[in-house]
């Protein structure tokens, strides 16, 4: 643990070796759980974008083909397969994360972590522990360095998705202390990626989370080759603490062993959006269900909820659908035209709807400071919605379904891979396959990915 004459990295690394060593079943099966999770939304992600990346596939020209990319039946260096299968499972927004953290583990960890598996023809143990160490760095760190690192613009998954990268492609290659501190020292000076760009029609968001992972695994790399980072480039002058957030809290590096092992706080998604726009998706859907309505009779909306969720997610105008993916307003119309928030709600032609179109132009999305005084303990939204006969309906969602405290239940998960699988085409059978390797039932997921 942290000691004043202790250097914040290397207490940092030397708490996720002991983590790395004591590990229990418990930790393991909640690691096989978020990698079923990252399988679905990065095998359906890589459909949606099979053209993109083919063609950078293309672009970068690269004749070593050594590991496998998830969802295209291609082969590519390890660094390029890192790159798009966390694209890939970043593109639908349907990737796991943590409201602590505002970062999205999974698609930066687990991106980089299969191809190194496949590689390396590394056992399932070592991958579930390797994938529970990489949770573990993104997550603390995020948790240093919030919300003021968010605040300055910088995106989670990017800066913090680098080190959960490297951490777990450290240990999996057998690192020993002074190795993976380089790799920290080398993922920290690569750790980057912007908010600037969910703005202005942007859909570069999933490159985020693809660079982290790619530089997750050249950080590993060079940590084995045996260059010598600084002595402390998270709590240095100019080190990462400082340099991504005004008001930094590395006490919270000090958690690792402390407190059950982060991975246990991750949230999953049941709906294709940004998790800011989950609880008035969820509002919505119950007042729906609950009232029977039609979009029909809907005059307007209002959505009252904390500020994080207005800044950036409260616009009406959608330029395309990762746009869309990004607003509230219309990721309530959707749901409130369709009755859910899944991939088909976000699509060209839901969109284009009339009745949508009518709705978005009239949902309002406000700030209450109550509400946002209550953040992160709760992520809440209040929903008013305004009937053309003048009645006024409200349902308030305190925490989304997906959270700890809300979990999706074995069932629901296994539902969600099952749905996703059965958008890129895999067959019932094909899908209980991977699900019993996924659940150990079978052993050899790294030999599994290969086929993927």
């Amino acid at each position: 643990m942290l000691t004043p004459n202790h250097s914040l990295s290397a207490a940092f690394v030397s708490d996720l070796l002991a983590l790395h060593a004591a590990l229990n079943e418990t930790a393991l099966n909640k690691a096989r759980d978020c990698l079923l999770d990252f399988l679905g939304a990065a095998l359906a992600g890589a459909h949606e974008t099979r053209a993109s990346h083919e063609a950078i596939l293309s672009g970068l020209g690269t004749e070593c083909t050594a590991t496998s990319v998830l969802g295209l039946g291609a082969r590519a260096d390890l660094l390029t397969a890192g790159l798009l299968n966390g694209m890939s499972a970043h593109h639908l927004e349907l990737d796991d994360g943590h409201r602590y953290g505002m970062v999205h583990p999974g698609a930066t960890v687990i991106a980089a972590l299969l191809p190194l598996a496949q590689a390396r023809a590394v056992d399932d143990g070592s991958l579930l522990r390797a994938i529970v160490v990489g949770y573990e760095a993104a997550i603390r760190l995020a948790m240093a360095v919030q919300p003021g690192m968010k605040h300055r613009g910088y995106h989670a998954t990017g800066t913090c998705g680098a080190i959960g990268a490297a951490m777990s492609a450290g240990v999996l290659l057998g690192q020993d202390s002074a190795q993976l501190h380089t790799t920290l020292c080398v993922a920290a000076t690569q750790a980057a990626g912007l908010l600037q760009v969910i703005r202005e029609g942007s859909d570069l968001k999933p490159f985020n989370a693809g660079q982290a992972a790619l530089h997750g695994l050249l950080a590993a790399t060079m940590g084995n080759v045996g260059f010598t980072g600084p002595a402390d480039v998270f709590g240095g002058a100019q080190g990462l603490l400082k340099v991504l957030s005004d008001t930094p809290q590395p006490g919270r590096l000090a958690d690792i062993g402390r407190e059950a092992p982060a991975i246990h706080g991750i949230y999953v998604k049941p709906y294709a959006a940004c998790r800011h726009c989950h609880p008035a998706i969820e509002a919505t859907l119950v007042l729906r269900n609950r009232e029977r309505l039609d979009i029909a009779e809907v005059d307007s909306v209002q959505v009252h909820t904390y500020g994080l969720a207005v800044h950036l997610h409260d616009h009406r105008r959608v330029q395309n659908t990762a746009d869309a993916r990004m607003s509230t307003p219309y990721s309530v119309a959707a749901a409130l035209r369709f009755g859910a928030a899944d991939m088909a709600q976000f699509n060209p032609e839901a969109m284009a709807d009339p009745e949508l179109q009518r709705v978005l132009d009239s949902v309002e999305v406000v700030e209450d400071p109550a509400l946002t005084a209550e953040v992160p303990r709760e992520r809440a939204a209040r929903l008013t919605i305004t009937l053309r006969d003048g009645r006024s309906l409200q349902q308030t969602v305190p925490l989304p379904k997906g959270e700890p405290e809300n979990p999706l239940t074995p069932s629901e998960l296994l539902d969600k891979f099952r749905s996703l699988a059965a958008h890129v085409g895999l067959p019932p059978e094909r899908a209980a396959e991977i699900i019993a390797f996924i659940s150990g039932e079978r052993p050899g997921i790294a030999q599994l990915y290969a086929t993927l």
